[in-house]
């Protein structure tokens, strides 16, 4: 939950940065303008032991959604 809300607050940060003209507002939030922030949480095991155990480390990794077109859903930020 923590990482989620620095994210949102980095997100936020970043359009408002440079009086708000970036390419994130202008183009790719235009139509919805909701963007869709998400964190996934991968545990990673590193190799060791006999039984091929090891430590966990999670990693968190940030991502958006950000469509340009509801209706058709061209220009999708997945590709």
């Amino acid at each position: 939950v923590d990482e989620m809300k620095r994210f949102r607050t980095h997100f936020l940060e970043t359009l408002k940065g440079e009086g708000g003209d970036n390419d994130i507002r202008s183009f790719w939030l235009r139509k919805t303008k909701k963007p869709v922030l998400a964190v996934l949480l991968v545990e990673k095991r590193n190799a060791g032991g006999d039984d091929g155990g090891g430590v966990s480390k999670p990693i968190l990794y940030r991502g958006t959604n950000m469509e340009v077109s509801m209706p058709t859903g061209s220009l999708c930020a997945e590709r």
